[in-house]
């Protein structure tokens, strides 16, 4: 569950940020280019408005002094002054017919973002020369430069919006995900625990002694060997309880049972099998060694201070021992 969760985030995470990359980029590129390109038109229509404008001017004076025309060309070029952004108009220049450069007027330098329009002079349905005019565009640059920067700004904090705020909500939410399944992992191991361990001592309970000597039963037929199953059971342990009250006894059952599994021999399996009866399960080893560690625990228990040199219960307690043996082939 916790891998899955893990991975339903990260897949949701990078598709958050290719979402957020593409709504980004749009904003911060596609819309200043679209606005470029607009305004760039823009100007370029009023551009070519301005010079057919100038340019049937001139041709009325054309008509008046057809061979004379192009030395009235400043009183017509007048009225540039008085169009739409003519500011931007930075020079002026008229040809004739043989392409020679009738005149020229010059408003301010020509900066190198420009747009130049030429637009034909007719006379009698011919061309009898051309304006060009040539108009600055740096204001339209440095409008679309700080256009830029705002969308890119507003495409960042798109980013932000569409993948980093989700992402801390989703990092949130995973988080707890997380929490909650480490804490139903920790709740089943308990549970697992409970299931086989007896809630006093801690150690296994009857219901897991049994199964575990059913497994071992099962190897030692298939495998051979031997199989020792120690009973041991806490002598007169009625008459301690009523003697010493409830409490101390079950300190003494405690103490028993933390003793039993400090001196057991690796591969070995202690438990509680009822009430003061404890069970071991010993695979493998010979009857004199088996004997002899039966013996020995049983006189560890009984040299044993229980309850401490000030304890109520510290003389008397014995064990009595049962052993079993089970050997592979033999009924």
């Amino acid at each position: 569950m916790m891998e899955r969760t893990i991975e339903f985030s990260r897949q949701f995470s990078a598709r958050m940020f290719w979402l957020a990359v593409i709504i980004g980029l749009i904003t911060a590129i596609a819309l200043p280019c679209t606005y470029m390109a607009m305004s760039y038109r823009d100007r370029e229509l009023y551009a070519t408005l301005r010079g057919e404008l100038l340019a049937y001017n001139i041709q009325q004076a054309i008509q008046d002094n057809p061979e004379l025309w192009i030395f009235d060309i400043p009183r017509f070029i007048e009225i540039a002054h008085h169009l739409p952004q003519a500011e931007l108009v930075s020079r002026i220049r008229v040809f004739d017919r043989t392409g020679a450069l009738a005149y020229e007027q010059k408003y301010n330098e020509v900066s190198p973002f420009a747009i130049t329009t030429r637009t034909p002079i007719k006379y009698l349905g011919q061309t009898d020369g051309w304006l060009e005019l040539v108009e600055n565009m740096d204001s339209l640059y440095m409008a679309a430069a700080l256009i830029t920067a705002f969308f890119g700004l507003l495409g960042l904090i798109f980013f932000l919006l569409i993948y980093k705020y989700p992402q801390g909500i989703i990092k949130k939410a995973e988080s707890k995900t997380l929490s909650t399944v480490e804490q139903l992992q920790a709740s089943q191991k308990i549970l697992r625990e409970l299931a086989i361990k007896d809630p006093k001592t801690r150690l296994f309970n009857a219901s897991y002694l049994q199964q575990r000597l059913e497994e071992e039963i099962e190897t030692l037929e298939r495998s051979g060997g031997t199989l020792w199953v120690l009973i041991l059971d806490i002598d007169n342990f009625k008459k301690i309880k009523d003697t010493f009250g409830r409490m101390n006894g079950d300190a003494v059952l405690l103490e028993v049972a933390a003793l039993l599994l400090d001196n057991i021999h690796s591969g070995d399996t202690l438990g509680r099998f009822d009430g003061e009866v404890f069970m071991l399960i010993m695979p493998g080893g010979e009857t004199e060694r088996a004997k002899k560690h039966a013996q020995r625990l049983r006189s560890m228990v009984e040299m044993h201070e229980f309850g401490g040199k000030k304890g109520r219960c510290a003389e008397g307690i014995t064990l009595s021992i049962g052993m079993a043996e089970w050997r592979a082939g033999v009924k």
